[in-house]
């Protein structure tokens, strides 16, 4: 009989320390996984360039001359704003077209940021005021013969 209660007491003793190893060793191995996600996000996070302030004014301009043309219905200058190498430039042509045709919009430009910036490339936010209210719009631009071309135009939110 002693010796059945000296092994269950072993045995008791020896679960009981691997239990507590079991558990210390999860708490080392979730503190090694958030070390490696903490690792990731801070790789995968893209180190941008602080823009120049020359090129930041020199896009402003790009992005004033833009809304100034919608605002004048100047539709051959419009066009020479957008890059040749923007992804359907046809149809966008076919779109601005329409729409300098029929409508008659006044835009205002009340806020401007350049989001991202790298070099030859560019991503602006603006909110600008129009008619029905304010909207944000993102302009990725880039240069293009060394001068500042627009590639996209996106409205991000309209309120």
């Amino acid at each position: 009989m002693k010796r059945v209660l000296k092994k269950l007491g072993i045995v008791g003793i020896m679960s009981l320390q691997l239990c507590g190893c079991s558990s210390q060793e999860k708490v080392q191995n979730d503190t090694m996984k958030k070390e490696e996600t903490v690792y990731k996000e801070e790789k995968n996070k893209k180190m941008t360039k602080p823009i120049p302030e020359k090129e930041e004014q020199t896009i402003k301009k790009l992005i004033d001359s833009y809304i100034q043309t919608i605002n004048e219905k100047n539709f051959e200058g419009h066009m020479a704003l957008f890059s040749t190498k923007s992804l359907g430039l046809e149809d966008t042509k076919a779109q601005k077209q329409a729409e300098f045709k029929n409508k008659n919009k006044k835009i205002d430009l009340l806020d401007f940021h350049v989001e991202n910036f790298e070099g030859e490339y560019a991503v602006v936010e603006t909110k600008e005021k129009v008619e029905s209210g304010q909207k944000k719009v993102r302009y990725t631009v880039g240069k293009e013969n060394d001068v500042w071309k627009i590639e996209d135009v996106r409205v991000i939110e309209e309120g």
